[in-house]
Formats: structure tokens, sequence, C-alpha cells
């Protein structure tokens, strides 16, 4: 069982999507949000970078481009926990 709280990272296209995220986020201790960036950057490069336990994605109202992203996930085995607008 993980003691400390669980180290997020944010991906969303929508800086609004993100911000909103990380303030609902951060109401909860078990969680820890360590970085907020857009979908359209380089996400293995940010993975290195920030470190998280998992990946929090906002998949937005055109989920497609995203999921192509998302694929590349697969290199970090890192959790992904995809929100999808249905």
């Amino acid at each position: 069982m993980k003691t400390t709280a669980w180290q997020l990272l944010i991906v969303a296209q929508d800086p609004l999507a993100r911000a909103g995220l990380a303030t609902l986020l951060a109401n909860d201790p078990t969680c820890n949000v360590i970085g907020q960036i857009s979908g359209e950057t380089d996400i293995l490069s940010e993975v290195t970078v920030y470190r998280p336990d998992v990946i929090i994605w906002d998949l937005g109202w055109d989920p497609t481009p995203a999921l192509e992203q998302i694929d590349i996930m697969r290199e970090t085995e890192l959790p992904v926990v995809a929100l999808l607008p249905d």
C-alpha cells in the first residue's frame, strides 16, 4: 500500500481543463500534482522530467489525436487515467 501521495502529471490540450483538474486534485491529500502539460508536447520527454506515478489525461472533445499519443505511453508502463467527454 502506498503511504505517500501519488505524483500526478496532468495532460490536456485545454489550459483551463488542466488548471481545473489540478485544482480539484489539490484538495485530495493522496494526490500531488507535479506538472501540467499540453497534449501536443513531447510526452515521453516530459515524463522523464517529471517522473510521475500516474498520468491524468483529459482527451478533450475529439480524443483521436490524444489516443495516438497515449499509444506511445506504452513504452513507459505508467498508468494513464484517460478522461473522456462522454
